[in-house]
């Protein structure tokens, strides 16, 4: 019958804390309180522009050009020129308050 084999982890140095562990993955002795070190670019997050290198876009978002082609469907369908220019502003990226900007605009031309 065979016996399973056992891992034995290197020694110990010396100045190593007593309840310091052997990471198998880093090959390293550490203790409980030791955290990993992540490189400052890698800051995980999935959004553009906090501040983690990733480029920020003018491409509205998907709830964004949603709202934008309803208010632009209401605006032609209804007669509401200001919700048209509200729809194209969100769709052109310019975001909510950009958005109710044009729609004012084009209220004080008519």
């Amino acid at each position: 019958m065979a016996t399973p084999s056992t891992v034995v982890d290197p020694p110990r140095p010396e100045g190593t804390a007593p309840d310091a562990h052997y990471n198998r993955i880093t090959n390293q002795w550490e203790s409980p309180n030791d955290r990993v070190e992540v490189p400052s670019g890698q800051t995980g997050s999935t959004f553009p522009g906090d501040k983690d290198g990733a480029p920020v876009t003018g491409k509205p978002s998907f709830k964004d050009q949603v709202i934008g082609n309803a208010k632009k469907f209401a605006g032609k369908t209804f007669g509401k020129e200001h919700e048209v220019a509200q729809g194209e502003a969100l769709l052109a990226g310019a975001g909510v308050s950009g958005a109710i900007k044009a729609g004012e605009q084009v209220k004080e031309s008519s």
